[in-house]
C-alpha cells in the first residue's frame, strides 16, 4: 500500500513539472513568436535581414488575415462555450475562429518554407508545436488550427501580389522571395542547413 502511494505521488510530482514546463513555454508564445522563427532561420536585421523581414510581413498579414475572419464568424472561445474549461493562460478578449497565431505560423512556414525547402521540415514542426500549444492552453479549438492551416496556402498565394515600397524603390514579394534564396546558398532539399551565423570578423 505505501509502495502504491509513493508511485502515485511521483506520478502527480512529475505531472506538475510537465504542466509547469508547458506554462512556461506557452507564456512565452503568447507574444512575439516570430521570435521563435528568427532563432530558428537565425536572422536578424543584420544577419538574413530579406529573410527576417518576411517573417515579420507574414506575421502582419497573417494577423490581419485573421481578425478579419474572426469578425465574420464571431466564434466564442472554449471558457465561454463549456466554463469548466480552465485554461493555462488568460483568454484573449478577441474572437476566437481562426486561430491568429496558427495563421502567422503556418504563413511563415508556407513561405519561407517554399522559398528555402531545405528549411521546410524545420518551419513546419515549429509552426505546428506552436498553434497546438494554443489548443492545449484552453484558448482555441482543434478547428481553430485547422482554418488557419487551410488558410496559409491561400495567403501565400495572394502575398505574391503585394509591392512594397522600399524609399524610392518598389519590390514584389516576388522579388524578396528571390532575394531569400540568395541568402540561403546551397540549401536545397536533403542537405544540412546552415542556419548558424559567422563569427564577427577581426
Amino acid at each position: 500500500m505505501q509502495h502504491r502511494k509513493e508511485l502515485e505521488a511521483g506520478k502527480e510530482a512529475e505531472q506538475a513539472v510537465r504542466v509547469a514546463l508547458l506554462t512556461e513555454e506557452l507564456e512565452a508564445q503568447r507574444f512575439g513568436t516570430e521570435r521563435y522563427f528568427s532563432k530558428l532561420l537565425a536572422c536578424s536585421p543584420e544577419f538574413r535581414p530579406v529573410t527576417h523581414l518576411v517573417v515579420l510581413t507574414c506575421v502582419q498579414i497573417g494577423g490581419l488575415v485573421a481578425s478579419r475572419f474572426k469578425l465574420k464568424y464571431k466564434r466564442a472561445r472554449p471558457v465561454q462555450v463549456w466554463p469548466v474549461v480552465r485554461p493555462l493562460l488568460p483568454t484573449p478578449r478577441h474572437l476566437s475562429y481562426p486561430s491568429g497565431h496558427a495563421l502567422q505560423c503556418f504563413l511563415i512556414a508556407e513561405v519561407l518554407g517554399k522559398t528555402v525547402p531545405a528549411t521546410a521540415p524545420q518551419l513546419a514542426r515549429l509552426a505546428l508545436r506552436i498553434a497546438v500549444n494554443r489548443e492545449r492552453a484552453g484558448v482555441h479549438f482543434p478547428s481553430d488550427t485547422e482554418a488557419s492551416f487551410g488558410l496559409a496556402e491561400k495567403v501565400a498565394t495572394e502575398m505574391d501580389k503585394i509591392t512594397m515600397e522600399f524609399g524610392a524603390a518598389s519590390k514584389t514579394f516576388a522579388d524578396l522571395k528571390a532575394e531569400i534564396a540568395a541568402e540561403w546558398p546551397g540549401a536545397v532539399p536533403g542537405t544540412p542547413v546552415e542556419v548558424v551565423p559567422p563569427a564577427p570578423s577581426g
